[in-house]
């Protein structure tokens, strides 16, 4: 009996060793589950962002797309139209000389004198050189201001007289037509603004080459 005692001891010794031993491999278990849920729960939240990433469904969060996208607009411009030649009358540049307009054969056919105390003369002449009619310009209180139109051969065809008072409401305005020698041949005078009654009496006037003024034509009845 005595004999077998000390067996029996090494039987429980390593029998409780072998528990030991079970119990440990458990506890090691368990944390190797544990630690394989937790890495399986990590797993799980990480595929989620990634279906956020790319889906764009989060809760409660609102992805609005700021992005400006900015377009060049090449904007054509009508192409501008070339000038087109106009008959406006030819008015003389201010100038301290005299100017002259000439016919085609070289005769002179106007002389405008310079500037004289704000006053100048505007002469008109034939081909012989003898003056037709002469005229004057102003730059006072008041102003007449005269534009020329010319012919073909550089005689006058035409002469714009513009008359302002200065201190009246009306303004005048007178239209002298030539001869292809700058003789004068009619004229007919305008005021502005103008009434029924001023276009209805506004009467053509010719030209006397014997006492070189002006007369109205008068109707013969």
């Amino acid at each position: 009996m005595y004999k077998l005692y000390p067996l029996l001891l090494l039987l429980v010794l390593i029998a409780s060793c072998e528990t030991d031993k079970s119990n440990e491999t458990l506890e090691e278990l368990k944390a190797i589950r544990q630690e394989v849920a937790s890495l399986s729960d990590s797993i799980s939240v990480l595929k989620d962002s990634m279906q956020v990433l790319k889906t764009g469904d989060v809760k409660d969060t609102v992805v609005v797309d700021t992005t400006i996208k900015i377009t060049q607009t090449k904007v054509i411009l009508p192409a501008k139209e070339k000038p087109k030649p106009t008959t406006k009358p030819v008015v003389p540049k201010p100038t301290n000389e005299t100017i002259l307009h000439k016919y085609v054969n070289g005769a002179v056919s106007v002389e405008i004198t310079p500037w004289v105390n704000e006053e100048r003369n505007v002469i008109l002449y034939d081909l012989y050189g003898q003056v037709t009619i002469r005229m004057e310009e102003v730059r006072h209180s008041y102003t007449i201001r005269i534009d020329l139109e010319f012919a073909p051969n550089g005689s006058v065809s035409k002469a714009i007289v513009h008359t302002n008072p200065g201190a009246s409401m009306y303004w005048y305005e007178s239209e002298i037509t030539f001869d292809t020698t700058n003789g004068p041949t009619g004229k007919i005078d305008h005021q502005y603004p103008q009434s029924l009654d001023d276009i209805m009496n506004e009467k053509w006037q010719y030209w006397d080459k014997k006492t070189k003024t002006w007369k109205v034509q008068e109707v013969m009845e």
